[in-house]
């Protein structure tokens, strides 16, 4: 694609991996562009050290995109005024893990190294939610009951005043399921957030398990639920990946043109 080519030849000094799409690896980033094979679309996710970095190489790319989209395809990209935010919600809105917490009451007590070794065999995340949740011996209402005592971040609570005050749109989004999200929320009397994330279900079994409505086989830079939200709100312009992920230092953006 020209935009693949173009990007090339501005980068000559960098860093440059063309296998699918393109990745540029800078001494402080990294910018992943992928134009899609069967839509008028191109996908941009990218790390640096702070937001304000980031934010400049996908602004930059983004136009550039925009700019061949056009040329290429003769039509004109759809702007918004507003930017749509995705809010991770472990760890960004919790104090803890909720899953965690019901597998530390409800699993099994090697839960931890069970998880650890599907994720060295690499089963994917949606995959090893299910198989860990299905070791538990829990009631819906018994995980309910345990989520809504977590506490929240200090904080959250205002940034929704804010984000609303000014209106910005906002959706949270889990690698978990929706009982986590639920009980949280009407905790605290915000029933109304949007949330996008897996289904909590009880099986044929009896056990506790997960049915993932928003998973794609093919997206491989974001988990099912942000996959599923991103791909409801296709109309946006562009979206932003909210994140407190422990041991995460790196602004991350993923990006859809």
């Amino acid at each position: 694609m020209k935009l693949v080519k173009e990007i090339e030849a501005r980068n000559a000094g960098a860093k440059l991996n063309t296998q699918d799409g393109i990745r540029i690896d800078w001494k402080d980033a990294w910018l992943h562009v992928r134009p899609s094979g069967t839509e008028p679309a191109v996908r941009i996710i990218g790390e640096a050290p702070s937001a304000e970095r980031i934010d400049g190489l996908i602004a930059q790319y983004t136009e550039l995109a925009k700019q061949m989209l056009a040329a290429d395809e003769a039509k004109e990209v759809e702007k918004v005024d507003a930017q749509d935010s995705l809010l991770r919600f472990r760890r960004t809105i919790t104090e803890h893990d909720t899953l965690d917490a019901v597998q530390d009451v409800y699993g099994p007590k090697d839960w931890r190294e069970q998880y650890a070794k599907m994720r060295r065999e690499g089963a994917s995340s949606r995959e090893v939610t299910r198989r860990v949740l299905e070791t538990c011996s829990a009631s819906p209402e018994e995980v309910e009951r345990l989520i809504a005592g977590i506490g929240i971040r200090a904080g959250f609570e205002e940034f929704v005043e804010y984000v609303r005050g000014h209106g910005y749109e906002f959706t949270i989004t889990s690698e978990g399921i929706d009982l986590s999200i639920k009980a949280i929320l009407h905790a605290r009397g915000l029933d109304d957030i949007p949330y996008f994330t897996n289904r909590f279900v009880i099986n044929k079994q009896g056990r506790p398990s997960t049915t993932h409505q928003h998973s794609h086989p093919d997206c491989r830079c974001a988990g099912t639920a942000r996959r599923g939200t991103s791909s409801r709100r296709a109309n946006k312009a562009r979206q932003s990946y909210i994140s407190g992920t422990r041991g995460r230092t790196g602004a991350r953006r993923c990006w859809r043109t």
